[in-house]
């Protein structure tokens, strides 16, 4: 393997950081700096060019991923996420642990609400402005002046090649379609910019100004995702790998980097990531030492088999999967010989790194960017193709790398034959990009039709629970309850405490109107998971109960749903209608007004709450509310919802003796529903008396109630 050698004084470290800087720019200026395709073409030109370039082949890549709706976490991290209901306070995405991604999140919602295609478009642009600063880092690293001249001689074409094979790679849907993973590719940008600031440094007379912009990137990074906390030791790798001759001088020269570098550690400090891994509860923990659902010792025992499928993936993108609900590794088999494999690796990155070699670099780069997610640390999934978002760019630019320094060992000493060796090498880079931004699309076409994206799940990892059960809240979608029951009881059959699998069999039996099926699954699924049901669920259990006679087990799930959504307005008009006919009409009026102020068009909660006050004796209260009601009638309005809002209007109005306003209300009535009970006696009423406006005495019918 060729080495880089770095640039001659720095390797007994004379050389401070200004000085390393003009003596990058001098030979630069004395034209040691071949890096070109071209001689000819001005660099700003082909910088265009191929920025061009890349940003057409990712837009053909990725174009189908417009279209694709929101799926998996999605629901979670979109959708029903208030944390991005709203731009400010600013101050609010503190709370999260990747504020950042979430503040892009919400300028996505605040711009276009919940349509996808806008996210969609956020995420294109994320990962195209990540591939080009790709492109950038690596021919900058390139045309360093200490690297062999030869590579220096390929330093666009490489940079061009490993960028568009980075941007077009099938692993990289996960990150680029799959919306909520928009933190990974926000961090894998940020995480590019500072290692690109930290090269600028290099040979830039405003060192300061680059320092500071790579810790501020660093901290982005940081702030879109955590796993960034790897970015100063791979920045700090670099730097001593092609600019320094021992740690020593590096840390001579750099140090004002290293020290702002190693103040972004203060980000994930703050933003409680680092608390979370060793004190969250066990209850909502998904990651770190507080999920019980796997223990680091079966964690780290499981990572090298996870590691050599990725690596797998990388030279040959088949097989991928959304989700693989990775088995933990038990048998010696799964166990060791991964291990043995991975362990040898890393122990070969481990001394190419400590003496300096690009190749170290780049295969101790992998392990590093990946070291969050695939060590001893537990995580509720063992494996997730996102997660190799990063780590995939050093791992293609060591692959392009071995293949030139073998042409270099074996091509012939004649230029001509060498010419034509480049040419037949760009031409099958062309056409393994190409094939690669193919197979992206067909993988995107998955996420095009969830019914098809979950039967690949469930076909490529069969013991997955979640495969399952998306495929039945599919089909429950479609209006097939049977079928949705049927892929419930697999999910739970694969998984007997998977509690998202009751709380669908909860809502399919609903649907299917089997009250008592519906409360005793939504009661499996509280008993292994209260968190499990989200407040629609907690109004749909409600429900449930309150239609068997469970009455003051449906008023505690009503109260569930409204602490947890507050602005669930069924929730509300619901509970009151159950105190009303528990005879606590005061308590009911209460919540009555609640519903209307969360929805003030709420015909149905204004009706009733007319009602409960007429039985109080408030008739100008229930007068005027269902004047209200009666103005808050809309085109969707159930006919017998306005039915019931005139008809208790009138027969208030004629108790007040104001019967001359009540006529036109029962006229409504009856043109509506002509065999009304009550409205034909009453209007009878009215209009014998000749719009006499005392207060009359006749009993025809009491008000209509729910």
């Amino acid at each position: 393997m060729v080495r880089i050698r770095v640039v001659r004084g720095l390797w007994n470290g004379n050389l401070g950081a200004s000085q390393l800087a003009r003596r990058i720019r001098k030979q630069k200026a004395a034209g040691r700096d071949t890096g070109m395709v071209s001689p000819s073409i001005p660099l700003p030109v082909r910088t265009l060019v191929s920025f061009v370039f890349l940003s057409l082949i990712t837009l053909l890549a990725f174009s189908n991923s417009l279209g694709v709706k929101f799926v998996f976490d999605d629901e979670a991290g979109i959708v029903d996420n208030p944390m991005i209901r709203q731009v400010f306070p600013i101050g609010r995405f503190l709370n999260s642990s990747q504020p950042l991604t979430d503040f892009s999140l919400a300028l996505n919602y605040a711009y276009g609400g919940l349509e996808a295609a806008g996210y969609h478009g956020v995420n294109l642009v994320i990962h195209v402005a990540a591939g080009l600063v790709l492109f950038g880092l690596i021919r900058r690293t390139f045309r360093l002046p200490g690297t062999p001249k030869s590579w220096r001689g390929r330093a666009d074409a490489v940079a061009l090649i490993a960028s568009a094979l980075w941007l077009v790679h099938p692993l990289q849907t996960e990150s680029v379609t799959y919306l909520v993973q928009r933190s990974e590719s926000m961090m894998g940008l940020f995480y590019l910019l500072a290692l690109y600031g930290a090269n600028r440094a290099s040979d830039s007379p405003r060192r300061g100004a680059w320092y500071a912009f790579a810790v501020v990137a660093c901290a982005a990074a940081m702030a879109s995702k955590s796993v960034a906390v790897t970015a100063p030791v791979v920045i700090a790798l670099y730097d001593r790998t092609f600019l320094f001759a021992s740690w020593r001088a590096t840390i001579k020269a750099r140090w004002p980097l290293y020290t702002g570098l190693l103040a972004t550690y203060l980000v994930p400090l703050a933003l409680g990531v680092f608390h979370g891994l060793f004190f969250e509860s066990p209850e909502t923990a998904t990651v770190g030492f507080g999920f019980k659902g796997i223990t680091p010792i079966e964690y780290l025992q499981t990572q090298p088999g996870v590691i050599l499928h990725y690596f797998g993936l990388i030279i040959w993108p088949i097989g991928q999967c959304l989700d693989y609900a990775w088995p933990v590794a038990l048998s010696v088999s799964e166990i060791l010989i991964p291990a043995v494999v991975i362990g040898l690796l890393f122990l070969i990155a481990l001394v190419g790194v400590c003496r300096a070699r690009v190749w170290g670099l780049l295969v101790f780069s992998v392990f590093l960017i990946l070291l969050p997610t695939s060590s001893f640390v537990p995580l509720k999934d063992p494996a997730f193709e996102h997660r190799m978002y990063l780590p995939l760019a050093p791992a293609i630019i060591l692959l392009i790398l071995g293949v030139l320094t073998v042409h270099e060992r074996l091509r012939p000493a004649a230029a001509g034959d060498s010419a034509v060796g480049r040419r037949i090498g760009l031409l099958l880079a062309g056409v393994i990009i190409v094939l690669l931004a193919i197979m992206t699309r067909v993988r995107n076409s998955l996420y095009e039709d969830p019914a098809r994206l979950w039967a690949d799940v469930a076909a490529k990892a069969p013991h997955n629970p979640r495969a399952h059960n998306a495929l039945g809240f599919i089909a429950l979608q479609d209006g097939d309850a049977d079928s949705g029951i049927s892929a419930f009881r697999e999910a739970i059959r694969n998984d007997p405490e998977y509690a998202p699998a009751f709380v669908n069999l909860g809502k399919a039996y609903f649907k299917k109107r089997d009250m008592d099926a519906a409360v005793q699954e939504f009661r499996v699924a509280e008993h292994l998971s209260r968190a499990s049901l989200k407040a629609e669920s907690n109004l749909l259990f409600a429900t449930a109960l309150m239609e068997t006679g469970r009455t003051d087990d449906a008023i505690e799930q009503f109260k569930l749903a409204i602490s947890k959504n507050p602005e669930l307005d069924q929730a509300y008009y619901l509970l009151a209608d159950l105190l009303w006919k528990q005879g606590r009409r005061d308590s009911a009026v209460g919540v009555y007004q609640q519903a209307i102020a969360v929805n003030p068009s709420l015909v149905e909660a204004k009706v009733n709450m007319g009602l409960v006050l007429g039985e109080l004796g408030r008739k100008d209260e229930a007068i005027a509310t269902l004047e209200g009601a009666v103005g808050s009638i809309r085109p969707d309005t159930s006919p017998g919802t306005i039915v019931r809002a005139h008809y208790n209007l009138a027969f208030f109005l004629v108790q007040q003796g104001r019967k001359s306003q009540a006529e036109a209300h029962l006229k409504r009535v009856m043109a509506l529903k002509p065999d009304h009970p009550y409205a034909a006696r009453l209007l009878a009423e009215v209009e014998g008396s000749g719009h006499d406006d005392s207060a009359s005495n006749a009993e025809s019918g009491g008000p209509s109630s729910p």
